[in-house]
């Protein structure tokens, strides 16, 4: 009679290593978040809205994540993905425009521009 040979237990540790390697994934890829801003671009004198109007948060500048008003002035900005959830910070958006002093706001909505 032939003497069993004696198996390792590696062979039931895989499914829990893996389970463990993808929940701790599927846990840390729920914590990205990103931050966005949308309001109105204003006239200061004229309370006319204004359209092309650059806007950008101030931290993501040198990524180009630039955007512009449209034409009834309307601006939507966001960061990329910046891992904040749930505490998201408040961020600072530059807002430029030709003939207008640029404003650096934070966590802005409505804004109202003056001329240089």
């Amino acid at each position: 009679m032939a003497t069993p040979k004696p198996t390792l237990k590696i062979k039931s540790l895989y499914p829990k290593f893996f389970t463990v390697i993808f929940g701790l994934m599927f846990i840390l890829s729920a914590c990205e978040g990103y931050v966005d801003y949308t309001g109105t671009i204003y006239d200061e004198q004229t309370r006319e809205p204004l359209d092309s109007v650059q806007c950008v948060i101030v931290n993501f500048k040198r990524d180009n994540y630039y955007t512009y008003s449209d034409s009834i002035g309307v601006y939507y900005v966001s960061t990329p993905l910046v891992g904040c959830v749930p505490n998201c910070g408040k961020y600072d958006v530059e807002f430029s425009k030709q003939g207008y002093k640029t404003q650096i706001v934070k966590a802005p909505t409505d804004i109202y521009m003056e001329k240089e």
